[in-house]
């Protein structure tokens, strides 16, 4: 069975007395049609490490009717000694998706929660389709764009939410793909829309062709970090790894001067070093913080509010200041047809 019409279904379902009790606190925030919203929403969780055990706990607590857990690989002592508290420690080399699902389970018994072992190159177009929203982390960049493709070839009058994210010692990185996405102002309930950028699209930003574009990336560390971690990834096939520490951080810099010389004369002042030393292993408090924005924009999206970032929301490891990112795709005027962005800004910061 697909998703169900949100909308719909909220207007006819009822909260049981139960609920109505258990998410009292939730509904004086953000009001009862939101919560029957959240209790109509499916959610495929991809990615069950450090960020994705701190998303599930967020999205089962608010009280969403199902939640898939899929992760074909294995509790390590990583895992259980740093950031992933849903997987037991006796649970080290089992898969950590079937592991993390009793604690999960136990957060709330009204959420449905599934565990699914498929590898992430498996999923199908069909599978991602049965969802309303897909969280995916611990993911390369083609399965990331495979998976936002699998959501953007939804009907587009019944899409499916995209959000990722991943962290890194002290760097923290989430992306928000709604496609055209209307929300309602609190007071007036006037509509608004707001188009978002394909993760293809962003990942794909030629930073040479627009001197505008490059001046304000190149003012930004944490946005060029995230392009030498993608960069890393695609080459390594891997993040950098606390045992490799040495030896990745001089890959990281060569990353850095293939990408940013054609850009800059200085490398090194648009990202110094020190963007380098801090984004080994998960950290647990950058796992809260970044799991917190991810799961207050899915809440708010799912809610038909307004959401925060257009497109994207980076932790930087050197300042720890969150910034949020607003990637402007050449359609503004609504034409879906174009594949290349006309701006990228700051749009905020946070603490």
């Amino acid at each position: 069975m697909g998703p169900v019409d949100q909308n719909n279904f909220a207007n006819t379902m009822e909260l049981t007395e139960d609920e109505a009790e258990l998410y009292d606190r939730q509904i004086r925030l953000w009001g009862v049609e939101s919560q029957k919203r959240l209790r109509a929403t499916k959610i495929l969780l991809i990615g069950i490490e450090g960020v994705g055990a701190e998303i599930a706990k967020n999205i089962i607590l608010s009280g969403v009717k199902s939640v898939c857990l899929l992760d074909s690989g294995v509790v390590t002592k990583e895992d259980v000694n740093t950031a992933q508290f849903l997987a037991p420690h006796e649970d080290i080399g089992k898969n950590r998706a079937k592991s993390s699902e009793a604690r999960a389970q136990n957060l709330n018994p009204n959420v449905e929660v599934t565990s699914n072992e498929t590898k992430v190159d498996d999923l199908t177009e069909e599978f991602i389709h049965g969802f309303d929203v897909v969280i995916a982390t611990g993911c390369n960049a083609d399965q990331l764009i495979k998976i936002d493709e699998f959501c953007r070839s939804k009907s587009s009058e019944d899409p499916i939410k995209l959000f990722t994210a991943d962290v890194l010692g002290m760097f923290g990185y989430a992306f928000a793909d709604l496609q055209q996405y209307k929300w309602f102002k609190e007071k007036s309930l006037e509509e608004e829309k707001a188009n978002y950028a394909s993760l293809k699209e962003v990942l794909n930003i030629d930073l040479k062709s627009d001197e505008e574009f490059k001046k304000i990336a190149l003012k930004n560390p944490a946005y060029l970090l995230f392009l030498v971690v993608q960069n890393f990834r695609q080459t390594q096939g891997r993040y950098p790894l606390p045992e490799h520490r040495a030896d990745d951080i001089e890959a990281l810099k060569s990353a850095r001067s293939s990408l940013l010389e054609p850009l800059t004369q200085d490398p090194l002042v648009a990202l110094p070093d020190e963007y380098f030393t801090n984004i080994f292993s998960k950290l647990a408090p950058v796992c809260a913080i970044t799991a917190g924005i991810v799961c207050q924009e899915v809440t708010a999206s799912i809610s038909q509010k307004q959401v925060l970032f257009n497109n994207m929301f980076l932790f930087s490891p050197s300042t720890h200041i969150g910034y949020f990112f607003k990637v402007v795709p050449t359609s503004a005027a609504g034409d879906t047809n174009t594949t290349h962005i006309t701006n990228i800004e700051m749009v905020d910061e946070i603490l």
